[in-house]
């Protein structure tokens, strides 16, 4: 359990990984019930200077906030202002759906097989209110092989995408984000996870969705186990700015679907994915800060795994921060964006793989280019030393 004085438990206060104490008490105030979401709220308050703009991930979570003091029955001077970001994510996520529904439209005509993603399938399933979710797109998944179709069909809606979609981007990514005129935005994905951009990981996801009801057609959503891995997994990752929605989408998922849940198969598929420590942590942090119904043998299994190579030195990259500017930064943080992909079980595979996507990443002709990319790059921040050296003397 949390502490009184709102305070994170130790092992969950990693700056970047988990939410500053700020993000902390907004989380319990919004998740919590009677007089410990008061008292949070009202820490939160003590501590914050309203006339400055809230940080990104906090705003994100007013809507949230405003609807559980609303169901306490609290009001304040600043319920207007809660309240308007309320109205303010249930206009917004409204206009997104219907901006979308021509491109689901097209998806169905076309013969596509189509999942949703993340927000839209969290927002009306788990919260069971689009208001409280706030959302900048919708992510919708095709099989790897009809990412082309879906391509084409957006761009003759007008969607261009972030990247070229070539034999790389479809090899080392996992998805990518389109934009239109109007500031409208979507994700395509033909894999489920940056992780996992295998078939075999996918095949796990499309076998076992369940059907989803949006904008008046039947596609699929991944089913509660799922979406419980993918949310964790998705968000736990070292960010200067830690995304923290997916705390709350895990809480409302174990508290609206703990019954469905297949715990066998999560840790069965954690094992054999080597992702072990990351998920016993995030269960964890979300069983112990807001007493989600995480069964403590699930937490006991998980923890006895060994981790291996990759998930440790996973833990060296995706875990903690990565100065980029030190003389192996931008390798560390090429290493937090490698996914894991198929046929690199091994470490002189992984080398392999590596090369080609550091290829990729840096924008590289070829793997030739690499030594000296690196070389170039540590004559660049070695000058840099230098220099502040040079300036800290005189």
């Amino acid at each position: 359990m949390t502490r009184r004085n709102g305070a994170a438990p130790p092992e969950f206060d990693q700056p970047g990984l988990f939410p500053s104490r700020e993000q902390h008490l907004v989380l319990l105030a919004a998740l919590g019930q009677g007089s410990a979401a008061r008292l949070a709220y009202e820490q939160w308050l003590a501590t914050v200077d309203l006339e400055r703009d809230f940080d990104r991930e906090v705003f994100r979570l007013l809507p949230l906030l405003y609807d559980n003091l609303r169901r306490l029955g609290h009001q304040d001077a600043l319920t207007g202002r809660l309240k308007g970001t309320y109205r303010l994510a249930w206009a917004g996520n409204h206009r997104l759906f219907e901006e979308t529904r021509p491109v689901l439209d097209r998806f169905l005509a076309a013969g596509l097989r189509v999942m949703v993603l993340k927000g839209a399938p969290l927002a009306l399933s788990y919260y069971g209110n689009p208001a409280v979710r706030p959302m900048a797109d919708v992510d919708f998944a095709v099989p790897s092989g009809q990412v082309e179709a879906a391509a084409a069909i957006l761009a003759d809606l007008g969607y261009v995408p972030w990247l070229d979609l070539d034999a790389d981007a479809r090899r080392f990514r996992h998805a990518v984000g389109f934009r239109a005129p109007g500031r409208k935005e979507l994700d395509l994905h033909w894999h489920i996870l940056l992780d996992f951009c295998d078939d075999g990981a996918d095949e796990v996801f499309w076998q076992t969705a369940q059907p989803f009801r949006f904008l008046d057609h039947e596609i699929l959503a991944p089913d509660a186990t799922r979406m419980l891995l993918l949310t964790i997994i998705h968000g736990l990752r070292w960010n200067e700015e830690p995304p923290v929605r997916w705390i709350p989408d895990a809480v409302m998922i174990l508290r609206s679907a703990h019954a469905q849940l297949d715990w066998d198969w999560v840790v069965a598929f954690a094992t054999g994915r080597s992702i072990t420590y990351r998920l016993r942590l995030g269960l964890a942090y979300l069983a112990e800060t807001f007493s989600a119904e995480v069964p403590p043998v699930v937490l006991s299994r998980l923890s006895e795994v060994r981790p291996t190579w990759r998930e440790r030195l996973e833990l060296r990259t995706l875990m903690k921060p990565v100065r980029y500017e030190s003389a192996v930064g931008p390798l560390l943080y090429a290493l937090s964006e490698f996914p894991r992909l198929p046929g690199t079980g091994t470490p002189l595979r992984a080398v392999g793989a590596f090369t080609h996507f550091l290829r990729f990443h840096w924008g590289l002709s070829g793997r030739r280019e690499i030594p000296g990319r690196i070389l170039q790059g540590i004559r660049r921040r070695s000058g840099r030393a230098v220099a502040r050296a040079a300036g800290v003397r005189g």
